[in-house]
């Protein structure tokens, strides 16, 4: 009889004891904003994944470019598979890096034109 009473005694226990976690945990989300998602809700499918042609047609280059800049380090890609894919926050943040910023123009050439042979070496 002793057996059966301590069993519930440890059972009742454990529901408190459990109790007292999920409130813990309740409020320490309500804290860190209130979002209540934790590390293991996050995973893949919050992320919006391009494929590299989608990726090359918003930035206006060819895939082979896309590629270069990739193999170059200029660009994170990831191989899933057998297949190539890029973040699309990242893509962003390749595009905002790739910004010029004003007056650096000065003479109306960028680097790139300015070692291209003009008309008038020819």
């Amino acid at each position: 009889m002793e057996t059966s009473q301590e069993c519930l005694k440890i059972i009742e226990r454990h529901s408190q004891v459990v109790s007292l976690v999920e409130q813990t945990r309740s409020d320490s989300r309500l804290q860190q904003g209130g979002s209540g998602r934790t590390f293991q809700d996050v995973g893949t499918a919050d992320i919006e994944w391009l494929n590299t042609a989608e990726t090359a047609r918003r930035l206006g280059i060819t895939t082979r470019t896309l590629y270069r800049f990739i193999d170059d380090g200029q660009l994170p890609a990831y191989r899933i598979g057998r297949v190539i894919r890029l973040k699309e926050t990242e893509v962003s943040d390749f595009i905002d890096s790739c910004r010029i910023e004003p007056g650096s123009l000065a003479d109306g050439t960028d680097s790139a034109d300015a070692s291209a042979p003009s008309d008038a070496d020819a």
